[in-house]
């Protein structure tokens, strides 16, 4: 059975390196951002997820406003969006047919917001609906889970996050260039990293007997764990929880059980100690741990993945990698197809997405 997922993944290097050298995203920023001090972005599911993880780094070196909002937010309660002449909203969409998305757009353009779209293409239904559109060039992914799209959408936000940086000037330019090197360092470790974990994978026997899983993160790479939650749920059709550290014993962790399976997502060295507790905890209960760690403290056992260290930007890329490895893997390990049909006429009867 071919293995798609895997295909996408090992294209993402050369995509990834192409939009970094693409002027594009720079050119719309000086275009779209005059007297804008608050950001708004829009966005579901996996685009949702990949706003996440660049939210804080964008906040840090831009000092404007930012929130990340799914459509329901607006559309359904009074949230208010701030000052239409001093905000911006992104809406982001890989397909650029997502309702959700499409109707928050034509209300917020209703009420006199500028608007930027983030998808696949400058030609989908979002980007001629919004004013301003970028391409994630990331090319059409015929698959059920997205992965090339996904980590399009950090990259791009990211350098939005740099030519906002430059054009504000908050932040030295040494400290944008310290954020460019280690974006561009760890899209230069995303084979390593992939064939680090399609190592373990092999060795481990760590999802066989799956149920249900949960996945722990923070700050950045708290939406890894959400898209860690959602990739397996789309690949495996199994239930899964993602959560922040500290919220997950605040009543989560009492679902825990000597059958569960649990991924640690570890980026940064505060609070290591609190995390070796946690790990423990779940070891002596006989649970099925990972610890993906790219702060070099954990010594390397057979639970856990090294992942290289970028402080700044706490290695989120190939946190993300592995986790999109393991989801694009461990189905055909399982003699599982991750693109069968799983109630997939719902999200036709939901009216998910606007057919083209």
């Amino acid at each position: 059975m071919r293995n798609i997922m895997l295909e996408y993944i090992g294209e993402e290097p050369k995509i990834l390196n192409e939009l970094l050298v693409s002027n594009e995203i720079e050119n719309v920023i000086y275009q779209a951002f005059n007297s804008i001090h608050s950001i708004v972005f829009i966005a579901h599911g996996s685009s949702y997820n990949a706003t996440l993880t660049v939210m804080h780094a964008l906040r840090q070196m831009t000092g404007m406003r930012v929130r990340v909002l799914l459509p329901s937010f607006v559309l359904w309660n009074t949230l208010s969006l701030g000052d239409p002449r001093t905000t911006i909203i992104i809406a982001v969409s890989q397909t650029g047919i997502s309702s959700g998305v499409l109707e928050t757009v034509a209300r917020a353009k209703a009420e006199g917001y500028r608007t930027l779209s983030l998808s696949e293409n400058n030609s989908t239904i979002l980007a001629n609906l919004c004013d301003y559109s970028i391409s994630l060039q990331c090319g059409t992914e015929n698959s059920n889970a997205k992965t090339k799209g996904f980590v399009c959408t950090q990259v791009a936000l990211l350098k939005m996050g740099f030519a906002l940086a430059k054009k504000i000037e908050l932040i030295p330019v040494e400290i944008i260039e310290e954020y460019f090197n280690e974006l561009k360092g760890m899209i230069d470790q995303i084979k390593d990293t992939m064939a680090a974990v399609e190592d373990w994978i092999y060795s481990s026997h760590f999802f066989e007997n799956i149920d249900h899983m949960f996945f722990l993160g923070e700050s950045i790479n708290y939406g890894t764990a959400c898209e860690g939650q959602l990739k397996l749920m789309e690949t495996l059709c199994v239930p899964a929880l993602a959560s922040d550290y500290v919220e997950f014993t605040h009543g989560m962790h009492r679902c825990l059980k000597p059958e569960s399976h649990i991924v640690l997502i570890n980026g940064r060295e505060q609070s290591f100690q609190q995390k070796v507790e946690l790990f423990d905890y779940v070891k002596q209960l006989g649970a099925n741990v990972l610890m993906l760690d790219s702060s070099g403290l954990f010594n390397y056992e057979a639970r856990v993945i090294s992942i290289p260290l970028f402080k700044n930007l706490q290695s989120f890329l190939l946190h993300t990698i592995a986790i999109h490895t393991l989801a694009a893997y461990t189905p055909f390990l399982l003699n599982r197809n991750p693109n069968a049909f799983a109630n997939d006429d719902l999200a036709s009867l939901m009216k998910t997405r606007i057919l083209q």
